[in-house]
C-alpha cells in the first residue's frame, strides 16, 4: 500500500505531530509512506525510511498560506503521486484538502481526508475527499448534518497518542533550568498556534484577573506557539502589566519537557476539533482547564478529567486556574483520571489499525 500524507506544514503544532505519529505507525506495518508539507521541526520525528517532500504551502512564523507557491505545489504533487504510484492521498487541514482534491482528480487516485476541527464557513471550499475521518463525535456530527456528507463515507476515529515520557525528579529539574524557570516556579502551560481560534486574549485577561483582582503572584503562564497573533498578544501582556507572569516560548520548544515541569494546562479556544496537546498532556497525567467547545468535552469531563469553562469568559477561566493552583491534590486526581482515559480511548495501535481499515475500504471501492 502506497500512501501520501499531505498537510500544510510540519511546523510545531498538533496536526503535524499527529501526522508524524500516523506516518510512523503505518511505516511500522509495512506501508510505503510519503509525507508532503512545508518543512518544519516536526519532521524530525519521522522514522527512518519515511520520505519527505518539502512544498511551499505555508509561510514560516506567520503560518499564512503561500498562495504564490501554487504553480510549484500542484505540479510537484502530481509528479510525486505518479512517480511513486501513490494509491491514496490522505490530507489534513482544509487548504491541503483542496490541494489533494485537485491532484486526486488529475491523477485518478483516491482521496481520504481527516477533519481535525469544527467550522461552518467556506463550506463549498471544503472538499473532504472520497472518505472522511472525523477526530471526534462532534466533528462527525458536523460533517453529516452541516456538510451533508453521506454517513457511509464518514468514520469517527479517535486520535491515537504515543505516550510522552514522564521525567524523574532530576530530569525535570534540568528541564526547568533549560526552559528558564526557577526551581520553585509554578508553571501553567498553554500549547498551540497563536491564532484567533485559540483566543489567547481571553487567557491573558484571565491571568490579569488572577494577578490584579485575586492578587496572585505564585505562578507563570508558559505560552508555547507561533502565529499571526504573536505581536498583538505580547502587546496585550504589556498593557495588562502581566509580563512577569507570562512567558512566550518558541514554537519549537520541547513540548514534552514543558508538560513535565507544568502543574496543568489551559485551553482557551473558541473553536476546536480535539486538541492533540490536550491528549499528550493527559498521557503523563497533566489535566486541562479548557473551554467547552467542539470536541473538547469528548475528552474533558468536568471535575473528572479536567475542568470545563465557557468560552470568552476571562473570570471563569481565571477562577478555574486559581482553583487548581489552590488545590494541587485535586489537580493530581484529575490528571490521573485523564491518563487512564487517554490510555483507554486513544490507544495508538487501535488508531493505526482503524485508519488502515479505512484505506482498505476505499481501495476496495475503486
Amino acid at each position: 500500500m502506497n500512501i501520501l500524507l499531505l498537510t500544510d506544514d510540519m511546523l510545531p503544532g498538533g496536526v503535524p505531530r499527529h501526522v508524524v505519529d500516523l506516518a510512523n505507525g503505518l511505516s511500522e506495518r509495512g506501508v510505503d509512506v510519503i509525507v508532503a508539507a512545508t518543512d518544519g521541526s516536526s519532521r524530525n520525528g519521522l522514522c527512518e525510511g519515511t520520505r519527505f517532500v518539502n512544498l511551499p504551502i505555508t509561510h514560516h512564523q506567520s503560518l499564512r498560506k503561500n498562495y504564490s507557491g501554487l504553480p510549484e505545489v500542484i505540479p510537484g504533487l502530481i509528479r510525486e503521486v505518479t512517480r511513486s504510484k501513490v494509491q491514496i492521498i490522505h490530507s489534513h487541514k482544509r487548504y491541503s484538502d483542496v490541494l489533494a482534491r485537485m491532484v486526486a482528480t488529475v491523477t485518478r487516485v483516491k482521496h481520504v481526508s481527516t477533519c481535525h476541527n469544527t467550522f461552518n464557513d467556506f463550506k463549498r471550499l471544503s472538499p473532504f475527499g472520497d472518505f472522511t475521518i472525523a477526530c471526534s463525535d462532534v466533528v462527525h456530527e458536523m460533517l453529516v448534518k452541516e456538510f451533508r456528507k453521506p454517513g457511509d463515507k464518514v468514520r469517527m476515529i479517535y486520535y491515537g497518542v504515543v505516550p510522552l515520557r514522564e521525567f524523574e525528579n532530576g530530569t525535570a529539574l534540568s528541564a526547568r533550568i533549560d526552559l528558564g524557570f526557577e526551581s520553585t516556579t509554578r508553571v501553567v502551560a498553554s500549547i498551540g498556534h497563536l491564532s484567533k481560534a485559540k483566543d489567547r486574549e481571553t487567557l491573558l485577561r484571565a491571568i490579569a484577573f488572577l494577578r490584579w483582582t485575586a492578587a496572585r503572584e505564585d505562578f507563570v503562564l508558559a505560552l508555547l506557539g507561533d502565529g499571526v497573533e504573536a505581536g498583538r498578544l505580547r502587546a496585550l501582556a504589556a498593557e495588562f502589566r502581566i509580563e512577569n507572569h507570562v512567558r512566550f516560548l518558541r514554537a519549537d520548544t520541547n513540548v514534552e519537557a514543558l508538560l513535565n515541569v507544568s502543574e496543568f494546562c489551559v485551553l482557551s479556544s473558541i473553536q476546536e476539533g480535539l486538541p492533540y496537546a490536550l491528549l499528550e498532556a493527559a498521557s503523563i497525567g497533566k489535566p486541562h482547564v479548557a473551554t467547552a467547545v467542539g470536541g473538547v468535552p469528548d475528552f474533558v469531563s468536568h471535575n473528572e478529567t479536567g475542568l470545563l469553562v465557557p468560552p470568552n469568559d476571562p473570570k471563569a477561566l481565571g477562577g478555574a486556574i486559581g482553583h487548581l493552583l489552590d488545590h494541587p491534590e485535586e489537580c493530581k486526581r484529575l490528571g490521573a483520571n485523564a491518563k487512564v482515559k487517554v490510555q483507554q480511548q486513544h490507544d495508538y495501535d487501535r488508531f493505526i489499525e482503524e485508519t488502515m481499515e479505512v484505506y482498505e475500504h476505499v481501495l476496495r471501492k475503486s
